[in-house]
């Protein structure tokens, strides 16, 4: 990868972050960070994640609207971090790990 000389949005940055994070999960017990990242939730449930039924069953129209927003914005930043991913050699590892990604 190229070094990147110039200043970057806070989602890009975000990315940059989660993609390094990833990178470090992939290398095992020879990351340096590994006790950290042991430490860290191996799920989680967030609106973006939620199935269609339990998005539809939300009673106010914004909070579908929020959730449909919620997961557009996941699809996109994935879609947008899997260059980098592919770089690294990480798709692979991920869908080991995780299963394929959207």
């Amino acid at each position: 990868m190229q070094p990147i000389d110039t200043p970057l949005p806070t989602s890009a940055k975000l990315q940059l972050l989660s993609i390094h994070l990833l990178h470090e999960a992939s290398k095992g017990p020879a990351s340096f960070w590994h006790p950290y990242l042991r430490q860290l939730p191996r799920q989680f449930t967030t609106l973006m994640s939620w199935p269609v039924a339990a998005v539809e069953a939300l009673q106010l129209p914004y909070a579908q609207e929020a959730a449909a927003a919620a997961q557009q914005k996941a699809r996109s930043e994935w879609a947008a971090a899997r260059p980098a991913l592919k770089e690294l050699g990480m798709l692979q590892w991920l869908s080991l790990w995780h299963g394929p990604g959207p």
